[in-house]
């Protein structure tokens, strides 16, 4: 019985020995492997990969020849490629040692491509990382977080796209883009911005609310702006409030010193009359009728103005009365500055024409 059993084992034992001998000898043996080798040690690897591409032609599992071609496209820096061909390799042997090795090669290569200050290695790393990523070679938390969301503030547009775009594949563009709003440089909170406005999507609701306490005017507006009229955040309405006040009040004092019959067109003005209504604030109204009284405005801009009362609504109309019983002290200030009496009058009319409009 017991001869038995070790001649069971002695059989089981050649026969692995015997397949493992074949598989290698197939490796070995096969002319076109030994010609691709050849190859290989003389640096013609265009040639050596027609031979290995004509072992598994004949040999459709073979791994070596595989692992070969992989190793001749990264030796030529043809990247993509040998990522594919390593694919195609573990896809037969999953735990071949070497391929994975050269994965590993190729993935430190990519980390130093992305740390490179040279445009062209930065995208190629970052697509390059993308393949990695898409096929788990690498793990892409500390990648993402550590090599790629710093050059959402790379210089160049291509680069700063290209890794927004990664980070939006793999679910990290929210860091990215309040990594970019905390920046000191404006020009990099301004990037935040404009990649918000370019592809709109709820998630970055946090961002905006960070850009709506910036210290530069400017972007605080416009991240407002794109709360109220993109994403209906009722929150921004008060912010824009406080900014077009005060630049009205701005405006008003000016107006007052000014000489000359005013201006027709200013894009600041039109926009905040345009927004007002929108604003819930109707204060707003009394501010854009003393623009009027202290003739810092006329023509088509005092008509964009009129329109803007009339449509704040009836909430306006006590701010306009305040207006007029100012009338006046209004009238005697458009005297100084040289108006004539029909470019006076005027003024008033419209503001009362508005009033009526609006008690009906």
């Amino acid at each position: 019985m017991r001869d038995e059993k070790s001649l069971v084992t002695f059989i089981i034992i050649a026969c692995l020995i015997s397949t493992l001998l074949r598989c290698s000898n197939s490796e070995t043996s096969n002319p076109h492997f030994k010609r691709g080798m050849e190859w290989m040690d003389i640096k013609g690897y265009d040639n050596a990969r027609l031979e290995f591409l004509q072992v598994i032609e004949q040999e459709p599992k073979n791994v070596e020849a595989r692992y070969q071609i992989a190793l001749s496209c990264r030796f030529q820096e043809n990247l993509h490629s040998a990522i594919d061909w390593c694919i195609e390799t573990l896809s037969i042997a999953p735990n071949h040692a070497k391929t994975r090795k050269l994965v590993k090669d190729i993935s430190e290569l990519t980390e130093k491509l992305l740390l490179s200050p040279d445009e062209r290695s930065q995208i190629k790393g970052l697509a390059l990382l993308g393949e990695l990523i898409e096929h788990r070679f690498v793990s892409t938390q500390p990648i993402l977080e550590q090599k790629v969301i710093p050059l959402l503030k790379s210089a160049s547009r291509k680069v700063a796209n290209q890794t927004f775009a990664l980070l939006k594949r793999e679910g990290v563009d929210v860091e990215g883009l309040s990594n970019l709003a905390k920046d000191n440089d404006p020009e990099q909170r301004w990037k935040a911005l404009n990649f918000i406005r370019t592809n709109i999507d709820k998630r970055y609701l946090p961002v905006l609310h960070i850009l709506t306490k910036d210290k530069s005017e400017p972007i605080k507006e416009e991240a407002a702006l794109l709360l109220m009229n993109r994403f209906g955040d009722d929150t921004a309405k008060s912010i824009l409030a406080e900014i077009y006040h005060a630049h009205l009040q701005k405006e008003i004092a000016r107006g007052r010193g000014d000489k000359g019959i005013g201006v027709q067109f200013d894009k600041r003005v039109k926009k905040i009359a345009t927004l007002a209504p929108k604003l819930g604030d109707p204060s707003f109204a009394g501010e854009l009728a003393e623009l009027l009284c202290v003739g810092k405005v006329y023509g088509i801009l005092a008509t964009d103005l009129i329109n803007s009362m009339k449509k704040i609504g009836k909430p306006a109309v006590p701010y306009l009365r305040e207006v007029l019983n100012r009338e006046i002290e209004f009238r005697r200030l458009l005297r100084q500055k040289g108006f004539r009496p029909d470019q006076i009058d005027w003024r008033f009319r419209y503001i009362r024409n508005v009033i009526t409009t609006l008690d009906r």
